[in-house]
């Protein structure tokens, strides 16, 4: 049986990312046209009504992510479902924003209120959208083999390090002591190359006598590429250790892609990689010591790189993540399996 999945949000990560997950599957994937949680309450309503008109009804509706204090309606939703739709909800940035998922009461949040079920990237959040009478269950990031994978080097954005990260003020003085300060150095000693990719960096800028490695955003669709050009992709995480399977998208990205990831020590990684698969930094003098040894001895390095993009076609295509899904819509009253 073929499936209707609406997603409300059409942003490439998650037209390259999960969605793509289900189009592998066989499924049939829309994006809504319109960015519901930017129209008021009425044109909410107005939107689905015309599209409805016009369109069959999904099987499922998926969102994801937080938008501030511009929820999607209950009333707007409500019409999806009253056809049917099962409404399912990505929490993406737990643990940072469960409590904007499920009110800071504990009562229900705008997200929670409307979801069927709450998929979380944080297998820690799941009791607390459960104590709320809302199903839940882990879902993760991960890669889409037709995308995330190794393409030709663009020898205009070719580097020996990278790091593609937007800068968080939480996280950015850790980033910088560990991983950034590391690299620079190390580029330097050696001769090397070093970007560094995302938004909010223009407020930073690197130490007298360095090359600056700030290259500004990344379109998305040249990620592949970047992360094809270079020889180590240094990872960054926003909740470090918070979780036993929180971790940020970037690690499956740059391991499908063929690049050695070094980040730093994340309980999630280690579940998830073995240490011929990733490298994980205990610190600034680690990073260094990983950078020399991975940057002068290619056989080793590339040999990690090929283990975790095996791993990550093994384990974390995000066909399988949808296949949980459709697992969680099955499972659902009154559905008959569909795979």
């Amino acid at each position: 049986m073929t499936l209707e999945i609406l997603f409300l949000n059409d942003a490439p990560v998650i037209r390259l990312g999960l969605a793509s997950g289900f189009e592998d599957l066989g499924h049939r994937v829309t994006y809504f046209p319109e960015y519901l949680w930017l129209l008021p309450k009425d044109e909410q309503i107005l939107c689905v009504q015309d599209w409805l008109r016009a369109h069959r009804a999904p099987d499922i509706v998926f969102f994801e992510g937080f938008t501030g204090d511009r929820p999607i309606f209950p009333e707007a939703t409500g019409l999806f479902k009253a056809h049917g739709s099962r409404f399912y909800y990505w929490a993406i940035e737990d643990p940072l924003w469960t409590r904007e998922v499920i009110g800071f009461d504990g009562s229900f949040g705008p997200y929670a209120l409307i979801a069927d079920h709450i998929f979380t990237t944080t297998v820690e959040c799941v009791t607390r959208y459960v104590s709320c009478e809302r199903a839940g269950s882990v879902l993760q990031f991960g890669m889409n083999p037709n995308f995330h994978r190794p393409v030709d080097i663009d020898p205009a954005l070719a580097a020996d390090i990278v790091l593609v990260a937007n800068h968080y003020k939480h996280r950015t003085a850790m980033l910088i002591e560990h991983m950034i300060f590391p690299a620079l150095e190390v580029a330097r000693s050696l001769g090397l190359r070093f970007h560094i990719y995302g938004h909010g960096w223009n407020n930073w800028s690197p130490p007298s006598g360095y090359e600056d490695p700030r290259r500004g955003p990344l379109n998305y669709e040249t990620l592949p590429t970047v992360y094809s050009s270079t020889k180590i992709a240094l990872g960054a995480e926003q909740c470090l250790n918070a979780s036993d399977t929180q971790s940020s998208m970037r690690v499956f990205e740059a391991m499908g892609c063929g690049a050695c990831y070094l980040g730093p020590r994340h309980r999630a990684h280690e579940r998830m990689f073995s240490d011929d698969e990733i490298v994980l930094s205990d610190g600034p003098q680690s990073t260094r010591d990983h950078l020399l040894r991975l940057l002068t001895n290619e056989r080793t390095r590339t040999e990690i790189a090929a283990s975790g993009r095996l791993r990550c076609l093994m384990e974390h295509r995000y066909e399988l993540r949808a296949k949980h899904v459709i697992g969680v819509f099955d499972r659902a009253p009154d559905r008959t399996p569909t795979l």
